[in-house]
């Protein structure tokens, strides 16, 4: 019984390792499909263990903490921007400091790092799979 413990602990160590090494190469996947204007969307990106460490199952949480990554992924649609703090807002277009009471923002693109496309969930395990081979 101590030798099938041993074993079965043995094996579970082995396949935790395995699995960091591999979540660590979704997140630099993950991090390199993010678009990159400061850094900090790819930076904020970040995984963690979901279970607990005893658990018989192992699940893992990537994202990106930056408040605005899901705006980024998913892209957004045409829309007002108003001030919040300040009677306008100030901007520079075309090389001159600008004020309006509202802009029309044009939307963005869907970037989809996190394939938050058709089938998050597929492009996320296709990452897992390729990572997990690597590390062999």
């Amino acid at each position: 019984m101590a030798n099938a413990d041993n074993m079965r602990n043995s094996l579970r160590k082995r396949w935790e390792e395995r699995s960091r090494q591999a979540m660590n190469r979704v997140q630099a996947e993950t991090r390199r499909e993010a678009p990159q204007i400061t850094g900090a969307l790819r930076t904020s990106t970040v995984w963690e263990q979901a279970t607990p460490p005893a658990a018989d199952v192992l699940a893992y949480i990537i994202e990106s903490r930056a408040p605005y990554a899901s705006f980024v992924d998913a892209g957004t649609r045409p829309h007002k921007i108003y001030p919040r703090n300040a009677s306008v807002l100030r901007f520079v277009a075309g090389g001159r400091v600008r004020f309006a009471t509202m802009v029309n923002h044009p939307g963005n693109k869907a970037r989809n790092f996190f394939g938050s496309g058709k089938a998050p969930n597929w492009v996320m395990a296709q990452r897992w799979r390729k990572a997990l081979q690597a590390v062999r």
